[in-house]
């Protein structure tokens, strides 16, 4: 992975949030969700032109876990009918969605 960031490139923060490079100079903008915003570059941990780069362990795809990035997609756990938990695989193609481990720290309420 290069340190120069570019133009479509895959962002992921410290934070977990995940969005793509639309622009470099002379501020950092990138997209994530739907709207634009204003990044600092000392906020990305990560960032790839591949989105199989930003993607870990533990992180949701399409509401699956992810067991395992590999590379040409991911095994997620998955839970079936009977409440079992099996394994699924899905192409980096058939992604919709990603919340990543942080954001679902940030958002989960502690049982004590």
């Amino acid at each position: 992975m290069e340190n120069e960031i570019k133009v479509g490139e895959y962002c992921r923060t410290k934070y977990g949030e995940i969005g793509k490079i639309t622009e470099t100079f002379p501020r950092l903008k990138w997209r994530k969700k739907k709207a634009s915003s204003d990044l600092e570059y000392n906020l990305i941990q990560k960032h790839s032109p591949n989105l199989k780069d930003i993607i870990q362990k533990n992180d949701f795809v399409n509401k699956c876990r992810v067991y395992e990035v590999e590379e040409k997609g991911i095994t997620v756990y998955q839970t079936v009918e009977n409440s079992a938990t099996d394994y699924n695989w899905i192409s980096f193609d058939e992604i919709e969605e990603i919340v990543t481990k942080e954001m679902m720290e940030s958002i989960s309420y502690k049982v004590k």
